[in-house]
């Protein structure tokens, strides 16, 4: 079983995995764990508490505007 990566967009946590290198391509190292979002990150978080802890900086960031 693949090690779970969280990487933030805006709002959103997406569960993610850490994609072999023979794979990569210059979308990022991290792909969605999901057939239909094909997106990739550049960065990701082992930890799920730091993920959300930069969802709220952004939303606040986003309120102060």
């Amino acid at each position: 079983m693949r090690q779970l990566f969280y990487a933030v967009h805006r709002y959103e946590i997406i569960p993610c995995h850490l994609v072999a290198p023979k794979d990569r391509d210059g979308r990022g190292k991290y792909a969605a764990n999901s057939k239909r979002d094909k997106r990739r990150f550049q960065t990701a978080y082992a930890d799920r508490r730091e993920a959300e802890k930069l969802v709220i900086e952004y939303e606040t960031k986003m309120q102060n505007m």
